[in-house]
């Protein structure tokens, strides 16, 4: 039989580990969101004077970037809750 304080324990853990897991991919979509910022920039470069092939590389790589930053908005939305949810659990256990 499960007391509650090993209950909370086992949840407090599994939270952890799962806003662990949302933090490493929050990472990995920063140096991503990175990459295509400088992709971007860079092909703008490459293709300033042919003005329709500029303004197309422009729309898509803004278009792509605020994806990715709404994306990550969410995702660090997500982990905050699963903090707020660990803080509380951690409350529990100490009463």
């Amino acid at each position: 039989m499960n007391t509650p304080s090993h209950f909370y324990s086992e949840e407090k853990s599994a939270l952890e580990k799962e806003s662990a897991q949302l933090k490493k991919k929050s990472i990995n979509l920063s140096i991503f969101r990175f990459g295509v910022f400088l992709a971007t920039g860079f092909l703008i470069y490459l293709t300033f004077g042919k003005y329709p092939d500029v303004f197309i590389i422009a729309f898509l790589g803004i278009l792509l970037f605020a994806f990715l930053v709404v994306k990550h908005i969410n995702l660090q939305k997500k982990e905050q809750l699963l903090r707020l949810k660990s803080a509380l659990i951690q409350q529990k256990l100490m009463f």
